[in-house]
Protein backbone atom coordinates (compact mmCIF):
# COMPACT_ATOMS: atom_id res chain seq x y z
CA UNK A 1 0.00 0.00 0.00
CA UNK A 2 2.79 2.45 0.82
CA UNK A 3 5.24 1.45 -1.94
CA UNK A 4 5.20 4.70 -3.89
CA UNK A 5 5.15 6.76 -0.71
CA UNK A 6 8.21 4.90 0.59
CA UNK A 7 10.20 5.67 -2.59
CA UNK A 8 9.24 9.34 -2.25
CA UNK A 9 10.39 9.45 1.38
CA UNK A 10 13.67 7.72 0.50
CA UNK A 11 14.42 10.38 -2.09
CA UNK A 12 13.50 13.10 0.40
CA UNK A 13 15.76 11.57 3.03
CA UNK A 14 18.68 11.53 0.59
CA UNK A 15 18.21 15.19 -0.25
CA UNK A 16 18.06 16.09 3.46
CA UNK A 17 21.19 14.07 4.13
CA UNK A 18 23.10 15.85 1.36
CA UNK A 19 21.95 19.33 2.21
CA UNK A 20 21.67 19.06 5.98
CA UNK A 21 25.37 18.54 6.81
CA UNK A 22 27.23 21.80 6.41
CA UNK A 23 30.52 19.99 6.57
CA UNK A 24 29.78 18.14 3.38
CA UNK A 25 28.45 20.99 1.27
CA UNK A 26 30.97 22.27 -1.30
CA UNK A 27 31.60 26.02 -1.24
CA UNK A 28 31.96 28.27 -4.25
CA UNK A 29 35.37 29.61 -3.21
CA UNK A 30 36.96 26.26 -2.39
CA UNK A 31 38.06 23.68 -4.97
CA UNK A 32 36.25 20.36 -4.78
CA UNK A 33 38.29 17.18 -4.68
CA UNK A 34 37.72 14.44 -7.20
CA UNK A 35 35.97 12.05 -4.73
CA UNK A 36 33.47 14.82 -3.99
CA UNK A 37 32.27 15.06 -7.57
CA UNK A 38 32.06 11.31 -7.80
CA UNK A 39 29.96 10.82 -4.68
CA UNK A 40 27.56 13.59 -5.60
CA UNK A 41 27.09 12.03 -9.03
CA UNK A 42 26.26 8.67 -7.51
CA UNK A 43 23.95 10.40 -5.04
CA UNK A 44 22.02 11.72 -8.06
CA UNK A 45 21.70 8.42 -9.94
CA UNK A 46 21.14 5.79 -7.27
CA UNK A 47 17.33 6.04 -7.55
CA UNK A 48 17.20 5.64 -11.34
CA UNK A 49 20.32 3.48 -11.90
CA UNK A 50 21.02 1.72 -8.61
CA UNK A 51 23.21 -1.08 -10.03
CA UNK A 52 25.55 1.38 -11.77
CA UNK A 53 25.71 3.43 -8.58
CA UNK A 54 26.64 0.32 -6.56
CA UNK A 55 29.51 -0.52 -8.96
CA UNK A 56 30.87 3.03 -8.75
CA UNK A 57 30.46 3.07 -4.97
CA UNK A 58 32.45 -0.15 -4.69
CA UNK A 59 35.30 1.41 -6.69
CA UNK A 60 35.13 4.59 -4.60
CA UNK A 61 35.18 2.59 -1.39
CA UNK A 62 38.34 0.74 -2.48
CA UNK A 63 40.01 4.04 -3.41
CA UNK A 64 38.94 5.68 -0.16
CA UNK A 65 40.21 2.77 1.95
CA UNK A 66 43.67 3.31 0.46
CA UNK A 67 43.70 7.12 0.42
CA UNK A 68 41.51 8.01 3.38
CA UNK A 69 37.97 9.36 3.48
CA UNK A 70 37.60 13.13 3.12
CA UNK A 71 34.43 15.24 3.42
CA UNK A 72 31.95 15.01 1.86
CA UNK A 73 33.02 11.53 0.81
CA UNK A 74 33.17 10.38 4.42
CA UNK A 75 32.84 6.72 5.30
CA UNK A 76 29.34 7.28 6.70
CA UNK A 77 28.28 9.19 3.58
CA UNK A 78 29.53 6.48 1.19
CA UNK A 79 27.87 3.73 3.21
CA UNK A 80 24.60 5.71 3.44
CA UNK A 81 24.33 6.16 -0.32
CA UNK A 82 25.24 2.47 -0.77
CA UNK A 83 22.47 1.50 1.65
CA UNK A 84 19.90 3.59 -0.24
CA UNK A 85 21.04 2.19 -3.61
CA UNK A 86 20.72 -1.37 -2.30
CA UNK A 87 17.19 -0.58 -1.07
CA UNK A 88 16.15 0.75 -4.49
CA UNK A 89 17.73 -2.33 -6.14
CA UNK A 90 15.77 -4.63 -3.81
CA UNK A 91 18.91 -5.94 -2.07
CA UNK A 92 17.62 -5.54 1.46
CA UNK A 93 20.13 -7.69 3.32
CA UNK A 94 23.18 -5.86 1.91
CA UNK A 95 21.26 -2.62 2.55
CA UNK A 96 20.90 -3.62 6.21
CA UNK A 97 24.62 -4.35 6.40
CA UNK A 98 25.61 -0.97 4.96
CA UNK A 99 23.07 0.75 7.18
CA UNK A 100 24.76 -0.77 10.22
CA UNK A 101 28.17 0.24 8.82
CA UNK A 102 26.85 3.78 8.40
CA UNK A 103 25.78 3.91 12.04
CA UNK A 104 29.21 2.73 13.23
CA UNK A 105 31.08 5.15 10.95
CA UNK A 106 28.84 8.09 11.88
CA UNK A 107 29.47 7.50 15.57
CA UNK A 108 33.21 7.42 14.92
CA UNK A 109 32.95 10.67 12.92
CA UNK A 110 30.66 12.25 15.55
CA UNK A 111 27.99 12.89 12.90
CA UNK A 112 24.59 12.48 14.61
CA UNK A 113 22.68 13.59 11.48
CA UNK A 114 24.05 10.69 9.43
CA UNK A 115 23.66 8.30 12.36
CA UNK A 116 19.96 9.05 12.89
CA UNK A 117 19.29 8.94 9.15
CA UNK A 118 20.93 5.49 8.94
CA UNK A 119 18.95 4.20 11.92
CA UNK A 120 15.73 5.42 10.23
CA UNK A 121 16.64 3.46 7.09
CA UNK A 122 17.41 0.38 9.20
CA UNK A 123 13.91 0.64 10.64
CA UNK A 124 12.46 0.71 7.10
CA UNK A 125 14.63 -2.22 6.01
CA UNK A 126 13.80 -4.46 8.96
CA UNK A 127 10.10 -3.64 8.57
CA UNK A 128 10.33 -4.74 4.93
CA UNK A 129 12.18 -7.94 5.92
CA UNK A 130 9.61 -8.67 8.64
CA UNK A 131 12.24 -8.77 11.37
CA UNK A 132 10.12 -7.53 14.28
CA UNK A 133 12.88 -7.98 16.87
CA UNK A 134 15.40 -5.90 14.91
CA UNK A 135 12.72 -3.33 14.07
CA UNK A 136 11.86 -2.87 17.75
CA UNK A 137 15.54 -2.58 18.68
CA UNK A 138 16.35 0.08 16.07
CA UNK A 139 13.15 2.02 16.84
CA UNK A 140 14.19 2.26 20.50
CA UNK A 141 17.77 3.06 19.48
CA UNK A 142 16.47 5.88 17.26
CA UNK A 143 14.57 7.39 20.17
CA UNK A 144 17.54 7.02 22.51
CA UNK A 145 20.17 8.50 20.16
CA UNK A 146 17.88 11.35 19.14
CA UNK A 147 17.36 12.29 22.80
CA UNK A 148 21.16 12.24 23.32
CA UNK A 149 22.07 14.26 20.21
CA UNK A 150 19.74 16.29 17.99
CA UNK A 151 16.54 16.15 20.05
CA UNK A 152 14.58 16.39 16.80
CA UNK A 153 10.78 16.18 16.96
CA UNK A 154 10.82 14.47 13.55
CA UNK A 155 13.03 11.57 14.65
CA UNK A 156 11.11 11.31 17.92
CA UNK A 157 7.88 10.80 15.96
CA UNK A 158 9.64 8.46 13.52
CA UNK A 159 10.84 6.22 16.34
CA UNK A 160 7.30 5.98 17.75
CA UNK A 161 5.95 5.08 14.30
CA UNK A 162 8.36 2.20 13.82
CA UNK A 163 8.01 0.93 17.36
CA UNK A 164 4.25 0.79 16.85
CA UNK A 165 4.84 -1.20 13.64
CA UNK A 166 7.02 -3.64 15.58
CA UNK A 167 4.32 -4.12 18.21
CA UNK A 168 1.74 -4.69 15.47
CA UNK A 169 3.96 -7.35 13.88
CA UNK A 170 4.01 -9.11 17.28
CA UNK A 171 0.20 -8.97 17.44
CA UNK A 172 0.19 -6.46 20.34
CA UNK A 173 -2.44 -4.21 18.74
CA UNK A 174 -3.55 -2.43 21.93
CA UNK A 175 0.01 -1.56 23.00
CA UNK A 176 0.79 -0.35 19.49
CA UNK A 177 -2.32 1.87 19.45
CA UNK A 178 -1.60 3.34 22.88
CA UNK A 179 1.98 4.09 21.92
CA UNK A 180 0.93 5.68 18.62
CA UNK A 181 -1.98 7.66 20.10
CA UNK A 182 0.35 9.68 22.35
CA UNK A 183 2.51 10.66 19.39
CA UNK A 184 -0.47 11.63 17.19
CA UNK A 185 -1.58 14.13 19.82
CA UNK A 186 1.79 15.92 19.60
CA UNK A 187 2.14 16.13 15.81
CA UNK A 188 1.85 19.94 15.93
CA UNK A 189 5.47 20.03 17.11
CA UNK A 190 6.61 19.00 13.62
CA UNK A 191 5.49 22.24 11.98
CA UNK A 192 5.74 22.02 8.19
CA UNK A 193 6.62 18.30 8.42
CA UNK A 194 3.37 17.43 10.19
CA UNK A 195 1.55 16.39 7.00
CA UNK A 196 4.19 13.87 5.87
CA UNK A 197 4.31 12.22 9.29
CA UNK A 198 0.52 12.25 9.62
CA UNK A 199 0.21 10.32 6.35
CA UNK A 200 2.36 7.60 7.93
CA UNK A 201 0.74 7.49 11.36
CA UNK A 202 -2.99 7.91 10.74
CA UNK A 203 -3.47 4.92 8.35
CA UNK A 204 -1.47 2.73 10.72
CA UNK A 205 -3.55 3.90 13.67
CA UNK A 206 -6.77 3.26 11.72
CA UNK A 207 -5.61 -0.25 10.82
CA UNK A 208 -4.85 -0.95 14.49
CA UNK A 209 -8.33 0.25 15.52
CA UNK A 210 -9.88 -1.94 12.83
CA UNK A 211 -7.94 -4.98 14.03
CA UNK A 212 -9.22 -4.28 17.56
CA UNK A 213 -12.84 -4.24 16.22
CA UNK A 214 -13.20 -0.45 16.68
CA UNK A 215 -14.06 0.63 13.11
CA UNK A 216 -16.10 3.70 14.12
CA UNK A 217 -13.09 5.21 15.89
CA UNK A 218 -10.91 4.38 12.88
CA UNK A 219 -13.37 6.12 10.52
CA UNK A 220 -13.57 9.20 12.76
CA UNK A 221 -9.76 9.41 12.91
CA UNK A 222 -9.41 9.08 9.13
CA UNK A 223 -12.12 11.63 8.27
CA UNK A 224 -10.71 14.12 10.74
CA UNK A 225 -7.28 13.91 9.15
CA UNK A 226 -8.46 13.78 5.56
CA UNK A 227 -10.10 17.22 5.66
CA UNK A 228 -6.72 19.01 5.53
CA UNK A 229 -5.69 17.17 2.37
CA UNK A 230 -8.82 17.29 0.27
CA UNK A 231 -9.12 21.05 -0.29
CA UNK A 232 -5.98 21.59 -2.42
CA UNK A 233 -6.73 18.50 -4.47
CA UNK A 234 -10.31 19.34 -5.42
CA UNK A 235 -9.75 23.09 -5.87
CA UNK A 236 -8.47 24.68 -9.07
CA UNK A 237 -4.90 23.66 -9.81
CA UNK A 238 -2.30 26.40 -9.61
CA UNK A 239 0.37 26.69 -12.30
CA UNK A 240 3.97 25.74 -11.62
CA UNK A 241 5.99 22.56 -11.32
CA UNK A 242 6.40 22.74 -7.56
CA UNK A 243 2.65 23.05 -7.05
CA UNK A 244 2.11 20.08 -9.35
CA UNK A 245 4.50 17.94 -7.35
CA UNK A 246 2.79 19.01 -4.13
CA UNK A 247 -0.57 18.01 -5.58
CA UNK A 248 0.80 14.59 -6.52
CA UNK A 249 2.03 14.02 -2.99
CA UNK A 250 -1.33 14.99 -1.55
CA UNK A 251 -3.12 12.80 -4.09
CA UNK A 252 -0.99 9.81 -3.10
CA UNK A 253 -1.77 10.39 0.57
CA UNK A 254 -5.50 10.81 -0.12
CA UNK A 255 -5.60 7.55 -2.07
CA UNK A 256 -4.15 5.80 0.97
CA UNK A 257 -6.82 7.39 3.18
CA UNK A 258 -9.61 6.47 0.75
CA UNK A 259 -8.46 2.85 0.69
CA UNK A 260 -8.52 2.72 4.48
CA UNK A 261 -12.01 4.26 4.61
CA UNK A 262 -13.29 1.85 1.94
CA UNK A 263 -12.10 -1.06 4.09
CA UNK A 264 -13.51 0.31 7.36
CA UNK A 265 -16.93 1.25 5.94
CA UNK A 266 -17.26 -2.08 4.17
CA UNK A 267 -16.37 -3.91 7.39
CA UNK A 268 -19.28 -2.14 9.14
CA UNK A 269 -21.71 -2.92 6.32
CA UNK A 270 -22.03 0.72 5.15
CA UNK A 271 -21.70 -0.03 1.46
CA UNK A 272 -22.91 3.39 0.27
CA UNK A 273 -20.20 5.27 2.15
CA UNK A 274 -17.59 2.74 1.03
CA UNK A 275 -18.68 3.21 -2.58
CA UNK A 276 -18.40 6.99 -2.19
CA UNK A 277 -14.73 6.75 -1.26
CA UNK A 278 -14.18 4.17 -3.97
CA UNK A 279 -15.37 6.69 -6.58
CA UNK A 280 -13.13 9.41 -5.09
CA UNK A 281 -10.23 6.97 -5.21
CA UNK A 282 -10.88 6.23 -8.89
CA UNK A 283 -11.19 9.93 -9.74
CA UNK A 284 -7.77 10.63 -8.24
CA UNK A 285 -6.30 7.54 -9.88
CA UNK A 286 -7.48 8.74 -13.31
CA UNK A 287 -6.44 12.35 -12.69
CA UNK A 288 -2.95 11.48 -11.45
CA UNK A 289 -2.25 8.55 -13.73
CA UNK A 290 1.51 8.98 -13.37
CA UNK A 291 1.52 7.95 -9.71
CA UNK A 292 2.92 4.50 -9.00
CA UNK A 293 0.16 2.59 -7.22
CA UNK A 294 -0.76 -1.00 -6.52
CA UNK A 295 -4.10 -1.46 -8.34
CA UNK A 296 -4.86 -4.63 -6.42
CA UNK A 297 -6.65 -2.96 -3.50
CA UNK A 298 -9.59 -1.32 -5.42
CA UNK A 299 -10.25 -4.65 -7.12
CA UNK A 300 -10.23 -6.41 -3.75
CA UNK A 301 -12.77 -3.88 -2.52
CA UNK A 302 -15.06 -4.66 -5.46
CA UNK A 303 -14.85 -8.35 -4.60
CA UNK A 304 -15.72 -7.69 -0.95
CA UNK A 305 -18.66 -5.57 -2.12
CA UNK A 306 -19.88 -8.50 -4.30
CA UNK A 307 -19.47 -6.42 -7.49
CA UNK A 308 -17.92 -9.30 -9.38
CA UNK A 309 -18.32 -8.09 -13.01
CA UNK A 310 -16.73 -4.75 -12.11
CA UNK A 311 -13.96 -6.55 -10.25
CA UNK A 312 -13.31 -8.73 -13.30
CA UNK A 313 -13.16 -5.71 -15.64
CA UNK A 314 -10.91 -3.83 -13.23
CA UNK A 315 -8.57 -6.82 -12.87
CA UNK A 316 -8.38 -7.40 -16.65
CA UNK A 317 -7.52 -3.75 -17.34
CA UNK A 318 -4.89 -3.74 -14.60
CA UNK A 319 -3.40 -7.02 -15.85
CA UNK A 320 -3.16 -5.68 -19.40
CA UNK A 321 -1.23 -2.69 -18.12
CA UNK A 322 1.11 -4.84 -16.03
CA UNK A 323 1.86 -7.22 -18.93
CA UNK A 324 3.06 -4.29 -21.03
CA UNK A 325 5.98 -3.71 -18.64
CA UNK A 326 9.40 -5.15 -19.38
CA UNK A 327 9.25 -7.24 -16.21
CA UNK A 328 5.77 -8.71 -15.85
CA UNK A 329 6.82 -11.19 -13.15
CA UNK A 330 5.95 -9.32 -9.98
CA UNK A 331 3.78 -9.48 -6.88
CA UNK A 332 1.35 -7.04 -8.52
CA UNK A 333 0.94 -9.38 -11.51
CA UNK A 334 0.36 -12.38 -9.25
CA UNK A 335 -2.19 -10.50 -7.13
CA UNK A 336 -4.00 -9.24 -10.22
CA UNK A 337 -4.23 -12.77 -11.69
CA UNK A 338 -5.51 -14.15 -8.39
CA UNK A 339 -8.10 -11.37 -8.21
CA UNK A 340 -9.21 -12.07 -11.76
CA UNK A 341 -9.47 -15.79 -10.99
CA UNK A 342 -11.58 -15.05 -7.88
CA UNK A 343 -13.89 -12.76 -9.89
CA UNK A 344 -14.36 -15.37 -12.62
CA UNK A 345 -15.02 -18.11 -10.07
CA UNK A 346 -17.59 -15.96 -8.28
CA UNK A 347 -19.47 -15.62 -11.58
CA UNK A 348 -19.33 -19.31 -12.35
CA UNK A 349 -16.58 -19.07 -14.99
CA UNK A 350 -14.70 -22.05 -13.64
CA UNK A 351 -12.54 -22.72 -16.72
CA UNK A 352 -11.26 -19.13 -16.88
CA UNK A 353 -10.76 -19.11 -13.12
CA UNK A 354 -8.65 -22.28 -13.34
CA UNK A 355 -6.56 -20.76 -16.14
CA UNK A 356 -5.77 -17.62 -14.16
CA UNK A 357 -5.13 -19.62 -10.99
CA UNK A 358 -2.52 -21.65 -12.90
CA UNK A 359 -0.96 -18.48 -14.33
CA UNK A 360 -0.85 -16.93 -10.87
CA UNK A 361 0.80 -20.09 -9.56
CA UNK A 362 3.41 -19.95 -12.34
CA UNK A 363 4.18 -16.31 -11.53
CA UNK A 364 4.40 -17.23 -7.84
CA UNK A 365 6.87 -20.03 -8.64
CA UNK A 366 8.94 -17.63 -10.79
CA UNK A 367 8.97 -15.11 -7.97
CA UNK A 368 10.10 -17.82 -5.56
CA UNK A 369 12.94 -18.84 -7.90
CA UNK A 370 13.93 -15.20 -8.34
CA UNK A 371 13.80 -14.69 -4.58
CA UNK A 372 16.06 -17.68 -3.99
CA UNK A 373 18.52 -16.43 -6.62
CA UNK A 374 18.46 -12.96 -5.10
CA UNK A 375 18.96 -14.42 -1.65
CA UNK A 376 21.92 -16.43 -2.95
CA UNK A 377 23.45 -13.33 -4.54
CA UNK A 378 22.90 -11.34 -1.35
CA UNK A 379 24.34 -14.18 0.73
CA UNK A 380 27.39 -14.39 -1.56
CA UNK A 381 27.91 -10.66 -1.27
CA UNK A 382 27.61 -10.73 2.50
CA UNK A 383 29.97 -13.72 2.66
CA UNK A 384 32.55 -11.83 0.61
CA UNK A 385 32.21 -8.84 2.91
CA UNK A 386 32.57 -11.04 5.98
CA UNK A 387 35.60 -12.78 4.50
CA UNK A 388 37.09 -9.41 3.68
CA UNK A 389 36.61 -8.25 7.28
CA UNK A 390 38.03 -11.52 8.63
CA UNK A 391 41.08 -11.10 6.41
CA UNK A 392 41.59 -7.57 7.69
CA UNK A 393 41.28 -8.70 11.29
CA UNK A 394 43.80 -11.52 10.73
CA UNK A 395 46.19 -9.14 9.06
CA UNK A 396 45.86 -6.68 11.92
CA UNK A 397 46.55 -9.46 14.43
CA UNK A 398 49.59 -10.61 12.47
CA UNK A 399 50.76 -7.03 12.22
CA UNK A 400 50.61 -6.65 15.98
CA UNK A 401 52.67 -9.80 16.45
CA UNK A 402 55.19 -8.60 13.91
CA UNK A 403 55.48 -5.27 15.70
CA UNK A 404 56.49 -7.01 18.89
CA UNK A 405 59.18 -8.94 17.01
CA UNK A 406 60.38 -5.82 15.26
CA UNK A 407 60.75 -3.98 18.55
CA UNK A 408 63.29 -6.57 19.74
CA UNK A 409 65.09 -6.87 16.43
CA UNK A 410 65.16 -3.15 15.73
CA UNK A 411 68.30 -2.49 17.74
CA UNK A 412 70.20 -5.28 16.04
CA UNK A 413 69.03 -4.12 12.64
CA UNK A 414 70.11 -0.56 13.45
CA UNK A 415 73.61 -1.68 14.47
CA UNK A 416 73.94 -3.77 11.33
CA UNK A 417 72.81 -0.81 9.27
CA UNK A 418 75.39 1.44 10.92
CA UNK A 419 78.13 -1.07 10.16
CA UNK A 420 77.01 -1.33 6.55
CA UNK A 421 76.94 2.46 6.18
CA UNK A 422 80.41 2.78 7.64
CA UNK A 423 81.68 0.01 5.37
CA UNK A 424 80.14 1.62 2.29
CA UNK A 425 81.63 5.01 3.20
CA UNK A 426 85.06 3.42 3.63
CA UNK A 427 84.74 1.67 0.26
CA UNK A 428 83.74 4.92 -1.44
CA UNK A 429 86.70 6.74 0.15
CA UNK A 430 89.06 4.01 -1.06
CA UNK A 431 87.60 4.14 -4.58
CA UNK A 432 87.85 7.93 -4.66
CA UNK A 433 91.46 7.74 -3.47
CA UNK A 434 92.26 5.18 -6.19
CA UNK A 435 90.66 7.36 -8.88
CA UNK A 436 92.61 10.42 -7.70
CA UNK A 437 95.81 8.41 -7.69
CA UNK A 438 95.18 7.13 -11.22
CA UNK A 439 94.42 10.65 -12.44
CA UNK A 440 97.61 11.97 -10.84
CA UNK A 441 99.65 9.24 -12.51
CA UNK A 442 98.01 9.96 -15.86
CA UNK A 443 98.81 13.67 -15.60
CA UNK A 444 102.39 12.87 -14.66
CA UNK A 445 102.73 10.52 -17.61
CA UNK A 446 101.19 13.11 -19.93
CA UNK A 447 103.64 15.77 -18.68
CA UNK A 448 106.56 13.40 -19.17
CA UNK A 449 105.42 12.60 -22.72
CA UNK A 450 105.14 16.29 -23.60
CA UNK A 451 108.57 16.94 -22.10
CA UNK A 452 110.08 14.14 -24.13
CA UNK A 453 108.42 15.49 -27.26
CA UNK A 454 109.83 18.98 -26.66
CA UNK A 455 113.27 17.52 -26.06
CA UNK A 456 113.09 15.71 -29.39
CA UNK A 457 112.08 18.91 -31.15
CA UNK A 458 114.90 20.87 -29.56
CA UNK A 459 117.37 18.25 -30.53
CA UNK A 460 116.18 18.27 -34.11
CA UNK A 461 115.84 22.09 -34.01
CA UNK A 462 112.53 21.74 -35.87
CA UNK A 463 109.49 23.36 -34.39
CA UNK A 464 106.10 22.73 -35.94
CA UNK A 465 105.22 25.54 -38.28
CA UNK A 466 101.69 24.48 -39.02
CA UNK A 467 98.86 26.04 -37.10
CA UNK A 468 96.90 23.87 -34.70
CA UNK A 469 93.61 22.73 -36.10
CA UNK A 470 90.85 25.20 -35.41
CA UNK A 471 88.19 24.33 -32.93
CA UNK A 472 84.68 23.60 -34.02
CA UNK A 473 82.60 26.71 -34.63
CA UNK A 474 79.28 27.28 -32.77
CA UNK A 475 77.45 26.51 -36.01
CA UNK A 476 79.19 23.12 -36.24
CA UNK A 477 78.33 22.37 -32.61
CA UNK A 478 74.65 23.37 -33.15
CA UNK A 479 74.47 21.10 -36.20
CA UNK A 480 75.99 18.28 -34.18
CA UNK A 481 73.43 18.73 -31.40
CA UNK A 482 70.58 18.92 -33.92
CA UNK A 483 71.77 15.66 -35.49
CA UNK A 484 71.85 14.17 -31.99
CA UNK A 485 68.24 15.29 -31.37
CA UNK A 486 67.05 13.73 -34.62
CA UNK A 487 68.92 10.51 -33.93
CA UNK A 488 67.49 10.16 -30.39
CA UNK A 489 63.90 11.03 -31.45
CA UNK A 490 64.07 8.67 -34.46
CA UNK A 491 62.39 5.39 -33.52
CA UNK A 492 62.21 6.76 -29.93
CA UNK A 493 65.81 5.75 -29.17
CA UNK A 494 65.70 7.94 -26.07
CA UNK A 495 63.24 5.50 -24.48
CA UNK A 496 65.79 2.65 -24.56
CA UNK A 497 66.72 1.84 -20.93
CA UNK A 498 70.42 1.35 -21.90
CA UNK A 499 70.72 4.69 -23.74
CA UNK A 500 73.60 6.70 -22.25
CA UNK A 501 76.14 9.41 -23.08
CA UNK A 502 78.66 6.89 -24.38
CA UNK A 503 76.36 5.67 -27.16
CA UNK A 504 75.36 9.23 -28.06
CA UNK A 505 78.99 10.38 -28.19
CA UNK A 506 79.94 7.41 -30.37
CA UNK A 507 77.16 8.33 -32.81
CA UNK A 508 78.32 11.97 -32.96
CA UNK A 509 81.98 10.96 -33.39
CA UNK A 510 83.18 12.86 -30.35
CA UNK A 511 84.28 11.97 -26.84
CA UNK A 512 81.94 11.74 -23.86
CA UNK A 513 83.66 14.76 -22.31
CA UNK A 514 83.15 16.86 -25.42
CA UNK A 515 79.46 15.88 -25.61
CA UNK A 516 78.95 16.63 -21.92
CA UNK A 517 80.60 20.06 -22.31
CA UNK A 518 78.47 20.90 -25.37
CA UNK A 519 75.24 19.93 -23.59
CA UNK A 520 76.08 22.06 -20.57
CA UNK A 521 77.11 25.05 -22.72
CA UNK A 522 74.43 25.03 -25.41
CA UNK A 523 71.52 23.18 -23.77
CA UNK A 524 72.28 24.46 -20.25
CA UNK A 525 71.75 20.99 -18.77
CA UNK A 526 73.62 17.75 -18.44
CA UNK A 527 73.14 14.94 -20.95
CA UNK A 528 71.21 12.88 -18.38
CA UNK A 529 68.84 15.78 -17.63
CA UNK A 530 68.39 16.34 -21.38
CA UNK A 531 67.58 12.61 -21.88
CA UNK A 532 65.18 12.65 -18.90
CA UNK A 533 63.30 15.66 -20.33
CA UNK A 534 62.76 13.83 -23.63
CA UNK A 535 61.39 10.83 -21.76
CA UNK A 536 59.10 12.98 -19.56
CA UNK A 537 57.67 14.78 -22.62
CA UNK A 538 56.98 11.38 -24.20
CA UNK A 539 55.28 10.12 -20.99
CA UNK A 540 52.95 13.16 -20.95
CA UNK A 541 51.77 12.31 -24.46
CA UNK A 542 51.26 8.61 -23.55
CA UNK A 543 49.19 9.52 -20.47
CA UNK A 544 46.61 11.22 -22.73
CA UNK A 545 46.29 8.32 -25.24
CA UNK A 546 42.80 6.81 -25.63
CA UNK A 547 43.93 3.33 -24.56
CA UNK A 548 44.47 4.72 -20.98
CA UNK A 549 47.79 2.95 -20.19
CA UNK A 550 48.71 2.40 -16.56
CA UNK A 551 51.36 4.48 -14.80
CA UNK A 552 53.69 1.45 -14.71
CA UNK A 553 53.27 0.90 -18.47
CA UNK A 554 54.02 4.55 -19.26
CA UNK A 555 57.14 4.48 -17.06
CA UNK A 556 58.50 1.34 -18.74
CA UNK A 557 57.72 2.61 -22.25
CA UNK A 558 59.49 5.91 -21.45
CA UNK A 559 62.69 4.15 -20.32
CA UNK A 560 62.25 4.83 -16.57
CA UNK A 561 62.07 2.68 -13.54
CA UNK A 562 58.70 3.27 -11.86
CA UNK A 563 60.14 4.93 -8.74
CA UNK A 564 62.48 7.14 -10.81
CA UNK A 565 59.62 8.11 -13.12
CA UNK A 566 57.33 9.18 -10.26
CA UNK A 567 60.11 11.20 -8.59
CA UNK A 568 61.28 13.00 -11.75
CA UNK A 569 57.70 13.65 -12.96
CA UNK A 570 56.65 15.24 -9.66
CA UNK A 571 59.89 17.28 -9.50
CA UNK A 572 59.37 18.76 -12.97
CA UNK A 573 55.60 19.24 -13.05
CA UNK A 574 54.87 19.54 -9.28
CA UNK A 575 52.11 16.91 -9.49
CA UNK A 576 51.76 13.17 -9.84
CA UNK A 577 51.12 11.50 -13.25
CA UNK A 578 47.57 10.64 -12.15
CA UNK A 579 46.80 14.25 -11.17
CA UNK A 580 48.31 15.47 -14.45
CA UNK A 581 46.14 13.08 -16.48
CA UNK A 582 42.95 14.10 -14.60
CA UNK A 583 43.77 17.81 -15.00
CA UNK A 584 44.29 17.50 -18.75
CA UNK A 585 41.03 15.56 -19.12
CA UNK A 586 39.11 18.29 -17.30
CA UNK A 587 40.70 20.96 -19.53
CA UNK A 588 39.90 18.94 -22.66
CA UNK A 589 36.26 18.40 -21.81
Amino acid sequence: MYKALLIFLLTLCSVRLTAGDSGTKPSADRPVAKPTATIFYMDSIYVTRPHLALQMLDSLRCWSDENGYQAPATRSYVNMVTCLACMVAGQMRPARHYGQETVAAARTEDNPQSELMAISQLCDINHYLGDEEALGYWAQELEKRNAETLQSAWYEAYSSLFYAKALRMRGEFLSAWQHLEKRIQSLDQLGEWRASMEVEMIPLAAALLGEMKRPDEAIALLEQSIALLEQPIHSAAQPGTSQRMDEQGRALALMVYYECLMNQYLATGRVRQADHYYRLHQELSARFSGLERDDYYPGKYLMQAHRYPEAETYARNSLDGLLQHSDSISEATKNCMSLLADACLAQGKKAEAATFYRRALMVSDSLAVRSRKQAYVEYSLMSKLDNYKDTIRRQESELQRHQVTLMFSGTVAFLVLVLIVLGVRQMRRQRRFNRELQEENRLKQQAEDELMHLKELMQNRTLPTDVAPAEDTPADITACLKELDEWLIEENRFTQPDMDIEKAARHCGITKRELAERCMKYKEKSFNEYLADLRLDYSCRRLMDEDFPTIETVAQESGFAVSTFLRRFKTKYEMSPTDWRNLKKEIRY
